[in-house]
């Protein structure tokens, strides 16, 4: 995929995020996926999340972060960094005065940035409001998360909840949009292995697995975290 300066700029607009990427998935040949996230102050956060098969790092540039990795907050100034061990429940939030900049890292690349790429999307079509706060943008970030399910999945509200949403879109004919395809980029290895748990054998690209589902819910979606409940997220 080639892009030029500006396809690569999502700004998420009221949600208090705007970012660039700066190593696409193309770009590393799916070794990892790289942005440069810009955190509005009072930045609540996303839900309490893991990613199965990918680690994800953050690197601040300027200002200070507040991350929660495994059940313990920290707080990262300029020149700090933080790393997500893949199936560890995690989030952030900017509750300072001034924004944040900082590198964001998720390896492997997987289907991140087609994740990232139909959120905005959404948003930029005025179809999904982050957080959520109508039944339609429940209905969509539910179904979002589901059909990457190998990059992401909510730990609070439980993946269960979340799967339930997204069938409920599905029975009334919600559709995401198509970014990219969930066909594997020209030049990526291609293999397949069993799942952990001996079922069916999931598609691999690079080191991870590609997509299959996860969700969120309402209020919980994007919020002050008081509590970083620990854990490797739903089952």
């Amino acid at each position: 995929m080639t892009s030029t300066s500006q396809d690569r700029i999502l700004d998420f607009a009221a949600t208090g995020v705007w970012w660039e990427i700066t190593k696409s998935t193309a770009d590393t040949g799916g070794e990892l996926f790289e942005a440069i996230n810009v955190v509005a102050p009072g930045f609540a956060g996303p839900p309490l999340h893991i990613h199965p098969h990918a680690e994800e790092s953050y690197h601040v540039l300027e200002g200070t972060l507040d991350v929660c990795v495994g059940g313990e907050w920290r707080q990262l100034g300029p020149g700090d960094s933080a790393t997500v061990p893949a199936g560890i429940a995690h989030t952030l939030k900017n509750p300072h005065l001034v924004e944040v900049r900082l590198r964001n890292v998720h390896k492997p690349a997987l289907a991140f940035e087609r994740f990232f790429r139909r959120m905005h999307a959404l948003v930029a079509d005025g179809k999904l409001t982050l957080p959520p706060k109508n039944f339609s943008s429940l209905i969509r970030i539910a179904m979002l998360f589901v059909e990457h399910e190998n990059e992401i999945k909510s730990a609070k509200p439980p993946h269960a909840v979340m799967r339930a949403l997204a069938f409920i879109g599905r029975l009334l004919g919600y559709k995401l949009p198509t970014w990219g395809s969930s066909a594997v980029p020209a030049g990526l290895t291609l293999s397949v292995r069993p799942t952990p748990h001996g079922g069916e054998a999931d598609l691999c690209v690079i080191g991870g697995l590609r997509s299959r589902s996860p969700r969120i819910l309402g209020s919980q979606f994007l919020g002050s975290h008081r509590r970083c409940q620990n854990g490797v997220g739903p089952r």
